[in-house]
């Protein structure tokens, strides 16, 4: 149960942060850059007669990479992190959070350094570290206790 609690917090985190717009915003530039990267450097890149879809593909690929990747990463963490206190805000032990990823990330196996920087997600290990720092877990358990107290949750956001 709390499985299904910790992953509909975290997806939630997503919406309360707004990071379909920020990736959508973010993609147009992207694409904007390239194009205009396209645009002044076609007569260098191009050669008549070759098959350009490829080049094209890897400039996309490698901007996505180098761009995209990094900043979906960052939103997970983001999402994570607001996930856990709507959790703790939810009467939920923000403590069995780390837990539950350690678990999961011992399923999936060890992952390479390439691989997560590669991942549109953070490794399980990455979020049990970024959810098990002291300033985002004290912040978790206080509103956790404030929650089983009675005293509720005004806004953490």
């Amino acid at each position: 149960m709390i499985l299904i609690g910790l992953r509909n917090n975290f997806q939630v985190g997503h919406a309360i942060a707004r990071h379909t717009a920020e990736a959508l915003t973010k993609d147009m530039w992207l694409v904007i850059f390239l194009l205009v990267f396209l645009l002044f450097s076609a007569d260098f890149l191009f050669v008549d007669g070759q098959d350009n879809a490829k080049l094209l593909k890897g400039l996309w690929n490698l901007s996505s990479v180098v761009f995209t990747l990094p900043f979906s990463r960052r939103m997970e963490m983001e999402a994570d992190y607001i996930g856990l206190l709507l959790l703790a805000s939810a009467g939920y032990d923000p403590m069995v959070a780390p837990g539950v990823y350690k678990k999961l990330s011992g399923t999936a196996g060890g992952s390479a350094k390439w691989e997560d920087y590669l991942s549109t997600h953070p490794s399980g290990e990455k979020r049990v570290e970024n959810l098990s720092q002291a300033k985002v877990m004290e912040e978790a358990l206080s509103i956790y206790r404030d929650v089983k107290q009675g005293r509720g949750v005004k806004g953490f956001l």
